[in-house]
């Protein structure tokens, strides 16, 4: 099997725990809020209803990506805030 493709999906009980890991510090209950739709039909994570045992999975890799890239923008918000401070 190509290494490529493997990949780890995590429930949210085991999302929580992987971000715990980065200091990112969440419960299950925001997570589901934002593994589900809300009122203008969009999802905040990727996750996906596993069809068998219903539970909502993602993955690791998507998951810790996210929350990069998002501390990327919040990093750039702060950045371009202090130079137009600066001005």
């Amino acid at each position: 099997m190509n290494d490529n493709f493997k990949d780890i999906y995590l429930t949210l009980k085991e999302a929580v725990k992987v971000l715990a890991e980065h200091n990112i510090h969440t419960n299950i209950s925001q997570l589901h809020r934002a593994a589900s739709f809300d009122t203008f039909g969009v999802k905040r994570l990727p996750f996906f209803k596993e069809p068998i045992t219903g539970y909502y999975l993602i993955s690791k890799r998507v998951l810790l990506e996210h929350y990069a890239e998002l501390q990327m923008v919040a990093k750039n918000k702060v950045q371009n805030w202090i130079e137009e401070e600066m001005i």
